[in-house]
């Protein structure tokens, strides 16, 4: 799509033209600044024409229903002798005959802002704090589906403008945004102060969303962008305090076994052994580690024997350094890891990484 045909939602508009009752041929006049093109009005001419440009779909309506979608090409609206009717069936050419029509814009998309309308009410994952987010961004769009549009958006509005396109589906975003934003919290255990860092992932977790909620309006979406998460600096900077102030506590009032025992006092609350231990590790990745081997390596904080779950990372089984996937040996202690692969040197072949010898010729590995 060329870069012309990308609009702000603000460059758009929604036009209503009345018909010459004598017209031959109802056709879009516009440029594609115009989203839709509506025309109303009494047509007496028997040979009059609905012409339907390439670049566009259009929808009719009778009596106040849409009827069905013209694409590109000629429509006569009164039938003749010599011209299968599609529109109207008409025995006499006397009289008017009343039509209302409206043009979709196939190739104009259209770049839509957002924003949260009101703050999100939460509390930060990790100190409790009450928070208020906001967000913003953008997303494009353009219609897919004429019909769909029609009916869930203009329908008989005749005051339909941009912006009241716009105020419904802020609503819907809106309505999208607010719960997925705290469940990312939840599952990423993210203070709010770090959330901007996240954008681009969240936007991915929104985005299928947003997708799926503006194909029931017959739009197609694209390009959903998260560009900023906010929360006041005042609450910020209470988050980012207390983090500090439990973090000293951690590294210097309490050991790794006494922070163990804490952890297990938790017994089945799993996501606030989560936050916890979440806690530890960013305040002393050392006593982390340690606190993980006082517990025994348990399966739901980093997977058995290095391997990896979905709330935790990669770690060497013999000291607990974190380790990125693929790597061979320890970057702390230099054990084998779990799962890598080392080639041997003479004869080329892929061994496991805690193997000191090929397993075909026999040659020492490392």
């Amino acid at each position: 799509m060329a870069k012309s045909d990308i609009f702000s939602l603000e460059a758009l508009k929604a036009t209503e033209i009345k018909v010459d009752p004598k017209a031959k041929y109802i056709k879009f006049e516009g440029d594609n600044s115009n989203f839709c093109w509506r025309v109303v009005g009494d047509i007496m001419n028997p040979e009059a024409e609905v012409i339907v440009p390439l670049t566009h779909n259009c929808v009719f309506i009778k009596d106040g229903a849409p009827v069905g979608v013209l694409s590109a090409g000629r429509y006569p609206i009164f039938d003749t002798e010599k011209k299968r009717h599609f529109i109207f069936t008409r025995k006499e050419k006397k009289g008017a005959i009343s039509v209302d029509i409206v043009f979709f814009n196939k190739t104009t998309m259209v770049q839509v802002p957002w924003g949260t309308r009101t703050p999100i009410d939460s509390h930060d994952p990790l100190t409790n704090i009450p928070v208020h987010v906001g967000a913003n961004g953008e997303y494009a769009i353009n219609v897919a589906d004429p019909l769909a549009f029609y009916t869930k958006i203009i329908g008989a509005d005749k005051a339909f403008t941009m912006e009241s396109l716009k105020a419904r589906l802020d609503k819907q975003v809106d309505a999208l945004i607010r719960p997925t934003i705290a469940q990312f919290v939840h599952d990423k255990q993210l203070p709010y102060s770090h959330l901007s860092d996240h954008t681009a992932e969240l936007a991915g977790v929104v985005g299928p969303q947003v997708v799926e909620k503006m194909k029931e309006y017959g739009l197609a979406c694209n390009d959903f962008i998260i560009s900023g998460i906010m929360v006041p600096e005042a609450e910020k900077h209470a988050i980012e305090a207390a983090i500090q102030s439990e973090a000293l506590e951690i590294k210097n009032k309490k050991d790794a076994k006494e922070l163990a025992a804490e952890l297990e006092r938790i017994e089945d609350k799993d996501w606030e052994r989560q936050m916890e231990l979440r806690k530890i590790a960013e305040a002393d990745r050392d006593k982390y580690y340690e606190v993980l081997k006082i517990l025994g390596w348990p399966d739901e904080l980093h997977g058995a024997g290095g391997k990896a779950n979905e709330k935790g990372g990669h770690f060497c089984p013999n000291c607990g350094h974190s380790y990125e996937v693929g790597a061979l040996f320890c970057g702390n202690c230099g054990a084998p890891l779990p799962g890598g692969k080392v080639k041997c040197p003479k004869c080329g072949l892929e061994n496991d990484s805690d193997a000191k010898f090929c397993s075909r010729c026999g040659s020492k590995l490392h």
